[in-house]
């Protein structure tokens, strides 16, 4: 193989170069803790370790840390659950934490409540290296506990599952980059290396200590790999790991990130800790090293991380072949996109104010033509993708051919499901010929028209339709967006941006007056401009959303709420359907949600996404 060496000691040693991009930002402070408590300042990279047991103050089943240059990780908690979604987007960046500390973990390992998070520095970010690059190679370190008497599986059998043979990860991450070099060079040791201390000392019951098998299983393994030449690592265990804490009580597997100084470098690798019981799980593999590569769960907004069928990162167990076991699908084209497997020219950037359309083709086994994936701008850190999904190779169980839409917020993506009924694989999540989704908030619907032999072609559009009626002659004009001109009937003018909401102005034309305008109209109803002759013009506004309205709403003092108004607040909140303290707080902390406040904040569309036949 054309990275491998001799080495005078013992085994195969490995080298490449990884490109390295330069990436800040800041965070905003948190809340602060009981009075009382330890506190302290920790500096380090931020890295999130996922599938580790989902709690109460932590329904992603993510578990973050700061690690220092030398590997030694202290998990950090959020003040609240809310700051959680913004964190992400800090995942492998270098960091000060202003903390206190609430418990202790395995070997000697705390947990500490964040008070203040900040970036600090323009540090290199290794998940951004590995954007666009075509190797992303993995190696796989097998490491035996020092209690454990010698494991069953082979070197031989682990180089079947990452290697380059059908479903190995070699091939399956090759079939979803559309490139024969990723992880074209990824190696499994050649022995079996044995850990300083028992499973006990690094596993106790529901909690294990990552960082400590990091370190011991790389160090373990320094005189064999040289890991500088690797994007990841697989760190494969004699036994099992943590077990979880609630029914079904199973062994678990983790994938995430870790800073270590490995032959003198001081990097982030992509990385997996494997339980024995996943050794030979496709699946699993394929989970866990999507975490290393930076992919976030997938799912519905139902509270279950595992309940989507068109992605990796969620339900996973979809088929089941001979001699292989259970296999899984394709993830969805945001995480695609974010390793810069879709070329430019094949993703699809609808313009604000504009109505387009184009063909999006299947996403697994590609035709060379086509767009991959539609990204449409919804608000700051959010958007919607829209892809085509058909069966084709590892998507080889789908729910059915479609268009399926994500709203990604913060890097993480939920399926856009039109009836809300708990699951994100029926109809109400496959948008099909004839229908149209359509988020009135952010200003954008997307429209299936007609079924391809390869895809599906769709229109977008992104802004605010006003649709006018004229009854003769006339002209409005919006302060917003220009002029909207027409003569008698209807004509529809697009506005690309929201802003505080759309005013109209009137004017008569030459030798006409200008007998009455109203302007500013409260609730959905229409506004109409007199001429002199009778003539009028006709338009709907937005409805007011006022913040008087909303508390009253939540007191049980007002009872006259719109249902698209209580649509918009849930959706902004925890999506469960109902109206709640927690969508107040929601809404009153957000961005898009604070600039309606006061303003009109609707048409005549339903506010909450839903299908339109």
């Amino acid at each position: 193989m054309p990275h491998v060496r001799t080495s005078p000691t013992r085994g195969a040693r490995i080298e490449s170069t990884m490109g390295r991009v330069v990436a800040g930002c800041a965070l905003i402070a948190a809340l602060t803790g009981p009075l009382g408590a330890q506190q302290s300042t920790l500096t380090g990279r931020l890295h999130h370790v996922w599938d580790a047991e989902a709690t109460s103050d932590n329904p992603d089943g993510v578990a973050a840390y700061v690690v220092d240059d030398a590997g030694r990780g202290t998990r950090i908690v959020p003040a609240a659950p809310s700051d959680r979604s913004q964190q992400y987007s800090f995942d492998r960046r270098r960091v000060e934490v202003q903390t206190e500390v609430i418990r202790q973990g395995p070997t000697n390992s705390p947990s500490v409540r964040v008070r203040s998070l900040r970036v600090i520095g323009v540090v290199p970010s290794p998940i951004a290296s590995l954007h666009g690059t075509t190797g992303l190679d993995f190696i796989t370190v097998l490491c035996r506990f020092a209690d454990d008497p010698t494991p069953l599986l082979s070197p031989s059998q682990m180089e079947r599952v990452v290697g380059p043979t059908y479903p190995g990860m070699r091939q399956y991450f090759g079939e979803l980059s559309s490139s024969p070099d990723v992880m074209a060079g990824n190696q499994v040791t050649t022995v079996w290396f044995d850990l300083p201390q028992p499973r006990s000392y690094y596993v106790q019951g529901t909690q294990t200590a990552i960082g400590t098998l990091a370190t011991d299983c790389t160090t373990a393994a320094d005189a064999e790999v040289y890991f500088p030449a690797f994007a990841g690592i697989n760190l494969q265990f004699s036994s099992g790991l943590a077990t979880r804490a609630t029914a079904p009580y199973d062994v678990l597997s983790f994938g995430g990130s870790w800073t270590l100084t490995l032959d003198q470098q001081t990097r982030d690798w992509g990385m997996t800790w494997m339980s024995v019981e996943h050794a030979e799980n496709y699946v699993v593999y394929a989970h866990e090293m999507g975490h290393a590569l930076g992919w976030p769960h997938s799912s519905g907004r139902y509270g279950n991380e595992y309940d989507s069928a068109w992605d990796v990162m969620s339900r996973g167990y979809l088929r089941y072949e001979l001699p292989w076991g259970w296999l899984t699908v394709h993830t969805i084209g945001a995480y695609k996109d974010a390793m810069g497997w879709i070329p430019a020219n094949r993703r699809w950037t609808p313009a604000a104010g504009s109505v387009t359309s184009n063909t999006l083709v299947r996403g697994a086994l590609a035709p060379a033509q086509g767009h991959l994936l539609a990204i449409i701008p919804s608000g700051p850190n959010r958007f919607y993708t829209a892809e085509t999904r058909m069966v084709a190779g590892h998507d080889g169980t789908l729910p059915g051919p479609a268009v399926v839409l994500h709203e990604v917020d913060y890097g993480r993506a939920y399926v856009t499901d039109s009836d809300r009924n708990g699951d994100p694989n029926d109809a109400g999540a496959m948008w099909t010929p004839g229908e149209t989704f359509t988020d009135s908030i952010a200003g954008l619907s997307v429209r299936v028209d007609a079924e391809t032999q390869d895809g599906f072609a769709v229109t977008i559009t992104r802004g605010w339709r006003l649709d006018v009626n004229v009854t003769g002659e006339g002209t409005v004009r919006s302060a917003v967006a220009g002029d909207i001109d027409c003569d008698a009937g209807t004509c529809s003018h697009l506005f690309p941006t929201r802003g505080t909401g759309v005013q109209l102005t009137a004017e008569p034309l030459p030798g006409w007056s200008l007998a009455e305008w109203t302007g500013a109209c409260a609730g959905r109803s229409d506004c109409t401009l007199t001429m002199g002759d009778t003539r009028t013009v006709r338009a709907e506004f937005r409805r007011q959303l006022l913040a008087s309205a909303v508390l009253e709403r939540l007191l049980g003092q007002s009872l006259h709420f719109a249902a698209d108004q209580l649509a918009f607040i849930d959706g902004l909140g925890n999506g469960n359907g109902e109206f709640d303290v927690g969508d107040v707080r929601a809404w009153l902390l957000d961005p898009d949600a604070a600039a309606l406040q006061g303003s009109l904040a609707a048409f005549a569309a339903p506010l909450d996404p839903r299908r339109i036949s």
